[in-house]
């Protein structure tokens, strides 16, 4: 026994470091975002730990140590067979061929081999007996290995249980292993260079019961060829333990590969995995009507080679089915019920067709660096959700609406497309457009996919109507295109970014929100637009407020226009611009944000106009080396409006003085209204001097100084006028000046001789001897008002030569026209009218009224007065319908200073 080898100890601990390095070289990490990739990754992607600490400390030792007591004791049988059937008795080494029979259980009190086989053309029967090892120390079922190679070793029949390994083989060819049953094994069946190997109807079940956090597999095969995996059930590898510590089949550098009708259940971290790199890429498999599910990790990830995926059902995992190859076909698989993804594919010329991908978190993914990525052939008949997945490749003119029902659309490299009143779910994106032009989408709404809407290399695209809702990763990302509008889009529930523009240009979002945020997968970027190496992007009417981060991140872009946007209540800025130029932010809303409202920094050529900047934390504005700046016309109201860290040169704070409706209602444009939350803003304490301006400049700080302050304007409308003379003779030419307060901006003046104006100073000629009302209606964004100063205009005749009387004339209702012989001579009630004496033709005119006339004789020096004349009214055909005009109003809004 002193000469006996057993290289295939080292094989087995290489494997095992193998599958360890394997676990750990390249884990399913999120990758950052950069410019060459294609596709980003899912942020709740595979993370697989560092499992290289579960394996013993000193596994090579430990095979070291077996390995001497082996070969330094000679306790154990050795059996050379001759003709038929030869029985033995564990533990033994068989060292001739021959058909063996083992004829008893085994249980080790060290560690030992139960069956070793060091000679070709062996067969060895279990007989159903069981070897079992010693629990936490070094014990295998069966093992094999020689330098030269064995063949033709057949192993059936025969049960194991906790073992390190419970088939161990190494340099072995034309190999079965059929009806064996592992218990409790570390790893239950493990080939090292194998050829010609047929592994069927096994049964692996059950983790090792240890303190040891070994990673457990069921059966693995490294730089294997001609591997028939057939009918085999793995169940039960890992409960109660950490992730990433088990496998069910593992296969690495092997090829000619076909994986058949095995069962695998767990719990257990990877069903069915191969490498992702081999010595020849070319390698082919067969992975057919498999079984897998309850799987913590990934249900089935094939690395490299080609060939097919077909029938498979992969239930209840984290990913179901991750390929990673190119020209494979995967046709008629079931994936259901994954936690991440359904189908994750990662290679180039990709066939799928008919595969059923229900109630997984994401259905279907495509990762890609470039376009090629997502060149596949894809047809209808693969469903998500029981809904079709639309492919589009090299197409024109497609219109894709409600009647064809995708679960997702995904267009590459098409033109002249129209997307309308779809409903998409559960995939990697409900649209993704890659390098197509020409392409509406309107009416599409998406829930619960990774992304809701992606445009990669896309021109000439409008979208209008949709929205984007739960979405794992980004609501709306636009990468490397032009051209593009969307108009009412909406975002909500998602993880990351509502809105992603990247490295494009000629962008315009308009009237386009966001809504809320998924807190428990909250991406590391999560505001409502994040706009990056952009150029011309405008932003308009548009909401973005409670973000996790800023309502908007602008960065590295320039002519970059946000205008009328809300920005409100988010947790971080509600604009956040960095190393941008010559953009703008003009008439928006931004209050309420945990730190400043617009927070600059580096940034050249820009513009802060007509905003509404109110109660955020930090500081209203906030400069980080920034210059050629203009800010003017806004209204500030924060604890601190303006703070300057360092390195900012002074900016413009004022316009020239212009007359015009400024951001507090005031009648020239200037400066900025400075308030403060206290009312002890600048503008809050200093006086108008009477053209809506402060009555002294403001030091903001150093050399910042607005020298046009806006002030306070009136906290209500109230209406007067003057006028430059009040009687006289006619023709009577009078000024009408407004002395109106609150900037009013439409007038209606009724002169009360039938006449009117809407001009702000009007100037009227009274013809008619009587004395006048005069009447002023005024309208503005503080209000509106009316004054009427009564018979405030005289008109007489002058002096009269000749006999004279005095004629008083009274109506009911007032206010008629008294027409003394034709010519108008005052409104009723006519007082102390001097007239000539004689007889005289009186009338009273009245809009809707009859006219009243009757002769009248006024006697020298004294008074006629006439009885109160009661006008009767027009009878309908007489009635005149002639509504005065309606005047403008346009509300009163509230006052900034009082925010």
């Amino acid at each position: 026994m002193g000469s006996v080898n057993y290289p295939w100890m080292m094989g087995i601990c290489l494997t095992i470091l193998l599958i360890v390095s394997l676990s750990v070289a390249e884990p399913l990490t999120l990758r950052e975002e950069n410019t060459s990739r294609f596709f980003r990754s899912d942020p709740d992607e595979l993370k697989c730990p560092d499992i290289s600490t579960k394996t013993p400390g000193s596994l090579i030792d430990s095979f070291s140590i077996l390995q001497t007591k082996i070969l330094s004791k000679d306790q154990y049988s050795e059996a050379a067979a001759g003709t038929g059937w030869q029985d033995v008795t564990m533990p033994v080494v068989i060292i001739a061929p021959g058909m063996y029979r083992i004829n008893n259980d085994y249980t080790a009190t060290k560690e030992e081999i139960g069956v070793s086989i060091l000679a070709s053309d062996v067969y060895v029967d279990g007989n159903g007996h069981t070897f079992t090892g010693f629990l936490g120390h070094e014990s295998y079922g069966a093992g094999m290995s020689q330098e030269n190679g064995l063949s033709n070793i057949t192993i059936t029949n025969f049960s194991t249980r906790e073992c390190t390994g419970g088939i161990a083989f190494e340099h072995v060819s034309n190999m079965v292993i059929s009806g064996t049953h592992h218990a409790e094994a570390t790893s239950g069946i493990t080939g090292v260079s194998a050829q010609n190997l047929i592994i069927s109807n096994n049964t692996i079940t059950d983790y090792p019961k240890t303190d040891q956090q070994e990673i457990v597999t069921g059966i693995t095969i490294m730089q294997g060829t001609g591997i028939w995996i057939e009918g085999n059930r793995i169940a039960n590898l890992s409960p109660g333990r950490k992730e990433s510590d088990s496998t069910g089949i593992s296969l690495f550098y092997s090829d000619d590969l076909h994986l058949i009708r095995n069962e695998i259940t767990g719990p257990v971290s990877f069903g069915i995995t191969t490498d992702e790199e081999s010595p020849d890429d070319e390698f082919s498999f067969d992975i057919s009507d498999n079984r897998i599910s309850d799987v913590s990790m990934i249900g089935m990830h094939i690395g490299a080679g080609q060939g097919q995926v077909r029938n498979n059902s992969v239930r209840k995992g984290k990913v179901g089915v991750f390929l990673t190859m190119d020209d494979t076909t995967v046709i008629n698989n079931t994936i259901l019920g994954n936690l991440q993804r359904g189908l994750d594919l990662k290679g180039k010329n990709l066939t799928l067709s008919g595969n059923t991908l229900s109630d997984n978190n994401c259905n279907l993914y495509i990762e890609g660096e470039d376009e090629d990525d997502f060149l596949h052939q894809i047809d209808r008949t693969n469903l998500l959700d029981g809904r079709p997945l639309i492919y589009i490749r090299e197409q024109e003119g497609q219109t894709i609406g409600p009647v064809e029902n995708p679960a997702m659309v995904l267009a590459i490299r098409s033109h002249n497309l129209t997307i309308h009143d779809v409903s998409t779910a559960n995939a990697m994106a409900g649209i993704l457009l890659i390098n197509s032009s020409d392409v509406s989408v309107s009416g599409a709404h998406d829930s619960g996919s990774v992304q809701g809407f992606v445009a990669t290399k896309v021109n000439r695209c409008s979208i209008q109507d949709t929205s984007a809702y739960n979405n794992s990763l980004y609501g709306f990302i636009v990468r490397d295109s032009e051209n593009l509008s969307m108009d009412r889009c909406h975002a909500s529930g998602s993880s990351g970014n509502a809105f992603f523009l990247f490295n494009s240009k000629d962008i315009q979002v308009n009237a386009s929100y966001s809504h809320e945020f998924n807190p428990p997968f909250i991406e590391e970027d999560a505001h409502g637009a994040y706009i990056d190496y952009c150029r011309n992007v405008s932003v308009l009417n548009s909401i973005f407020s409670k973000c996790p981060n800023s309502g908007m991140y602008i960065t590295n872009s320039e002519r970059v226009l946000v205008r009328k946007a809300h920005l409100e209540e988010n947790q971080e800025d509600g604009i956040d611009m960095m190393q941008c130029t010559d953009s703008s932010i003009e008439e928006s809303l931004i209050l309420n944000n945990t730190e400043t409202g617009i927070d600059t920094d580096f940034i050249t050529g820009y513009s802060v106009r007509r905003n509404l900047i109110l109660n955020n934390t930090v500081a209203g504005l906030r400069f980080l080396d920034v210059s050629n700046g203009t800010i003017t016309d806004n209204l500030f109201n924060n604890t601190e409006n303006v703070r300057f860290v360092w390195g900012s040169s002074p900016l413009v704070w004022n316009t020239t003085l212009t007359p015009g409706d400024n951001v507090v209602h005031g009648p020239n444009l200037g400066g900025n209204f400075w308030a403060a939350p206290d009312g002890q803003g600048f503008s809050q304490t200093h006086a108008d001097r009477g053209d809506g301006i402060c009555n002294a400049s403001y030091t903001i700080h150093d050399e910042n100084i607005d020298h046009l302050p806006l002030a306070i304007p009136p906290d209500e409308m109230i209406v007067n006028f003057t006028a430059d003379q009040t009687s006289g003779v006619p023709p009577l030419r009078v000024r009408f000046s407004d002395l109106s307060s609150g900037y009013p901006d439409s007038w209606r003046w009724r002169f009360g001789d039938g006449t009117g104006s809407s001009e702000q100073n009007p100037v009227h000629t009274y013809t008619g001897v009587g004395r006048y009302t005069v009447t002023l209606e005024a309208a503005g964004e503080n209000g509106q008002g009316i004054h009427r100063k009564n018979a405030c205009i005289t008109v007489h005749q002058g002096r009269i030569t000749g006999p004279a009387g005095v004629l008083m004339v009274s109506s009911t209702p007032e206010n008629g026209s008294v027409l003394l012989d034709g010519v108008m001579n005052g409104y009723t009630p006519l007082e102390n009218a001097v007239v000539p004496a004689g007889t005289h033709l009186v009338a009273i005119t009245h809009d809707g009224y009859q006219d009243w006339s009757r002769t009248v004789t006024v006697q020298q020096g004294q008074v006629t007065l006439l009885p109160t004349v009661g006008l009767r009214k027009r009878g309908y055909n007489e009635t005149v319908h002639n509504s005065p005009e309606k005047l403008p109003v346009n509300g009163i809004k509230e006052r900034f200073h009082d925010q």
